[in-house]
């Protein structure tokens, strides 16, 4: 612009300049280096125009409200134009760019600033997009905080690829150099796999390899504590998440066959999807994998040791525990009613040497085929030891009348003995 502002050695186009009120005509040559050039008076705004031959402007100089303006561009200088403006009134300094009339680019030493265009090139004459910034250095891109280095955007080698960097940069041999004890960004490699880093306790201006707490790997598999995860989730060596034919959430195992520690016990939360059974299931030894142990399935039924509870709860094994409670709709205080018909013992005979069982228990053969029912099992007992105190008051009161006469017997018999001895005794008084 400064040399603008010295003036052309030599024009050859027709032009007009004022001074003093005289026009010159043909090639003007100035060669001291100190021409001046005055308005006529204050509301004169045209220092310096340079046109073309049709008269239309091609360079303006002029001076508004005590700041020079000076544009630079197509014929008229109305369309397609560069614009400088010095500022005035405490407004910065101005550089416009204008296309078809609108400005396309602004740069203000005190306002906004702004690029109105396609695509811009930061070291390189053919921006492949919007922006493109080109640097043989792996910092292509530095945002700094009052001259503080903190943030960096970089592509580097192809077999590496791309970082975005906070308080650290790409050095070399996949290291960056530590700006702050603080430092973390992202990388995107050049295998798709893209990993969250975060390092503390670095040393300023030393060499370090970033800590990776998320990887996202090319797959779509997603590791946090993993560099290298082999499931959908996975976190560290001690959670994944299989979606497969089962959806599993496992532990210290993957269900495709992978053991992620032989020193320790493995376990998993199954979701059978098809069938809508809900498993969990653990280890037996440090080195097997995970077999299910309880099952709850689509209609709440829970199985524990069993698949296929086919009630709300089925146990395949003993079962230890202080108390059952057992909720019933009634209970067998019947056999107490006195309209209650109780069996004889003969007719009670009859059944078990016919049935071989008591009467309403089942038999042995249906135990083993269908189970009891606690609950009702335990009023049937109840009902057969109600109706055996039944039997047993009832022998109580004919084994009372028994001993009533036997008791009758043996004062008979007592009796009896002692009116023998005294006819005996009479007997013997008479032969005397």
């Amino acid at each position: 612009m400064k040399k603008l502002a010295l003036v052309i050695i030599s024009i050859s186009v027709n032009y007009i300049v004022k001074s003093q009120d005289q026009t010159v005509n043909g090639n003007l040559t100035v060669d001291d280096g100190t021409t001046t050039i005055t308005p006529a008076n204050n509301n004169q705004s045209g220092i310096l125009k340079i046109n073309e031959y049709r008269g239309g402007a091609l360079l303006d100089f002029s001076e508004v409200l005590d700041a020079g303006v000076l544009k630079v561009g197509h014929y008229g200088l109305i369309d397609d134009r560069v614009e400088l403006n010095g500022g005035t009134g405490g407004i910065g300094g101005e550089v416009l760019g204008y296309n078809d009339g609108e400005i396309k680019f602004k740069l203000s030493s005190s306002g906004i600033s702004y690029i109105n265009g396609t695509n811009v090139g930061i070291g390189t004459s053919s921006p492949a997009t919007t922006l493109e910034v080109k640097n043989s250095s792996y910092k292509q891109l530095l945002l700094s905080n009052n001259g503080t280095e903190k943030f960096y955007m970089g592509s580097v080698w192809a077999s590496v690829g791309s970082f975005i960097s906070n308080n650290s940069f790409y050095k070399s041999n996949n290291r960056y150099l530590a700006l702050d004890e603080v430092a973390n960004g992202i990388q995107f490699k050049s295998s798709g796999d893209v990993k969250l880093f975060t390092n503390s306790g670095l040393t300023v201006n030393e060499e370090f390899i970033p800590t990776p707490r998320l990887t996202v790997k090319a797959n779509g598999k997603v590791g946090i504590g993993t560099d290298d995860p082999i499931e959908k989730f996975q976190i560290g060596n001690s959670f994944l998440f299989h979606d497969g034919g089962h959806q599993i959430i496992s532990f210290l195992h993957s269900p495709l066959g992978t053991d992620l520690s032989d020193s320790k016990y493995a376990a998993e939360i199954r979701f059978d999807s098809s069938q809508g059974n809900l498993r969990i299931g653990t280890s037996s030894t440090k080195t097997n994998y995970a077999t299910s142990h309880l099952t709850i399935n689509k209609l709440g039924n829970v199985g524990i040791g069993t698949l296929n509870p086919d009630e709300k709860l089925s146990v395949n094994g003993k079962i230890h525990t202080k108390e059952v409670k057992v909720d019933l709709n009634g209970w067998s205080d019947f056999v107490f009613d006195k309209g209650y018909d109780l069996p004889t013992l003969k007719e009670v005979e009859n059944h078990i040497n016919k049935e071989g069982h008591l009467k309403d228990i089942p038999s042995e053969k249906e135990v083993l085929e269908n189970g009891i029912h606690l609950g009702e099992m335990n009023s049937k007992l109840l009902q057969k030891i109600e109706e055996l105190t039944l039997y047993i008051i009832e022998q109580d009161k004919k084994i009372k009348d028994l001993e009533e006469q036997n008791l009758r017997i043996e004062k008979n018999e007592k009796e009896n003995t002692q009116l023998a001895e005294r006819l005996n005794a009479l007997e013997h008084l008479i032969k005397k």
